[in-house]
């Protein structure tokens, strides 16, 4: 039997879900291993390439594949930062520094959304 998990307009439940079900439904959530309840959405998400060792490992990774989709590009990035190991990352295709799968990179959260449940 179905339930409704949250109301609201697509963009507060977007921008706000009530809970990891909602966050997965409305679009591409990402969840950090020191909170799981912590929710990232791509676009919440900077990368930098840089030299390992340069930051701490816990805010780099690397870039596992890269997927042009016209204005943006998902990377998809291999780092202990994420709850199940993998973030997907949203990046400008026009960026003169689009990283390249195997770049190592620095990875800044601009934004976040601690989830309810």
């Amino acid at each position: 039997k179905g339930r409704i998990q949250q109301q609201g307009t697509p963009r507060e439940v977007y921008f706000s879900p009530a809970n990891r079900f909602t966050a997965d439904f409305v679009g591409r959530a990402n969840f950090l291993s020191a909170d799981e309840n912590t929710m990232v959405r791509p676009e919440w998400i900077s990368v930098q390439k840089t030299e390992p060792g340069t930051y701490p490992e816990d805010e780099c990774g690397r870039v596992s594949s890269v997927s042009f989709l016209g204005a943006a590009t998902m990377l998809t990035i291999s780092t202990p930062m994420a709850k199940d190991g993998i973030l997907t990352a949203q990046a400008d295709s026009l960026s003169a520094s689009l990283p390249a799968a195997g770049d190592f990179v620095h990875i800044s959260i601009t934004r976040r959304w601690h989830l309810s449940d």
